[in-house]
């Protein structure tokens, strides 16, 4: 399945930056978007993290439909 995603923010690859601890390892965020690999596993964080928000909202929702039902 082909599906059109919207690109990363910079505010989205900052984050993700900010959790890989990249810095820590004194990469720069400049840096890691300029190496291929480093920017790809960033890409791969932000998708990642969009999948669980979607998932997780999605689960939400059944779950407070089962339990409330069609109440009055």
């Amino acid at each position: 399945m082909t599906t059109a995603r919207t690109p990363p923010t910079d505010t989205e690859l900052r984050d993700a930056y900010a959790r890989a601890g990249l810095d820590r390892l004194g990469i720069t965020y400049a840096q890691a978007i300029a190496t291929p690999s480093l920017r790809g596993s960033l890409h791969g964080m932000v998708n990642s993290d969009r999948r669980w928000a979607a998932n997780t909202l999605r689960h939400g929702s059944i779950q407070i439909q089962r339990t409330q039902g069609d109440k009055p």
